[in-house]
């Protein structure tokens, strides 16, 4: 399907992959899957955490809409809904995107943001890019996971109308948040190595296919 403000970026929900023009770009949490390891974590544990985060992303993403069925949200949704719910009542959120596809117009990768917004409730109101959570602890991805989208975001646009910020919001089951900020330089080099490694990997696939045949 085309993808909203870029019709031009294609998106197969079925493998989860996107494309321009016919060639195929690497996304965001693909591309930082080396540094995540969930080797020693049961399968049915993290299906269970997959199911949980997209009924939470939808939950909270139709809450925002305004469109949301209250009565037919699930129990165990409903305390991870609660805390999206005091974090609006704190922060004050004025949405600009929402669930929204981009890719970067150079480094040719893509992915979709959670959010993009203006926190009012703080002193220093900017626009910024967040990411929701519904896990236990946040990751250490999420720090180049949302430069990634930030940098993205921000090749379409001139430099006045760029996003600065950059949160994790971690929900909890018992209704609590936590709002994490990102400020390290360091995130959008990390993204970086991992999309060159990717397209190493990529460009010698052939390579190693055929070292690995020989062997065989």
């Amino acid at each position: 399907m085309n993808c909203n403000h870029h019709p031009e970026l294609e998106f197969d929900a079925a493998t989860h992959s996107y494309s321009m023009g016919g060639v195929k770009l690497p996304g965001v949490t693909s591309t930082l899957k080396p540094l995540s390891t969930y080797d020693d974590v049961p399968a049915s544990i993290l299906a269970a955490a997959s199911a949980r985060g997209t009924a939470v992303h939808l939950a909270t993403e139709l809450e925002d809409l305004e469109t949301l069925d209250y009565a037919s949200l699930d129990d165990e949704v409903t305390g991870y809904l609660i805390g999206y719910q005091r974090f609006k009542e704190v922060m004050r959120p004025e949405f600009l995107g929402i669930e929204q596809f981009t890719y970067h117009k150079t480094l040719k990768y893509a992915g979709m943001y959670d959010r993009e917004l203006i926190l009012h409730g703080m002193k220093r109101a900017k626009r910024a890019i967040l990411d929701l959570k519904s896990c236990v602890t946040m990751m250490p991805t999420t720090g180049p996971q949302t430069a990634a989208y930030l940098a993205a975001v921000n090749s379409h646009r001139p430099k006045t109308e760029h996003a600065i910020d950059r949160f994790g919001l971690k929900l909890g089951r018992d209704g609590t948040f936590e709002l994490v900020p990102y400020t390290s330089d360091s995130d959008l080099h990390d993204f970086m190595s991992c999309l060159r490694v990717l397209r190493f990997k990529h460009e010698h696939h052939k390579f190693f296919k055929q070292l690995a045949t020989e062997q065989n």
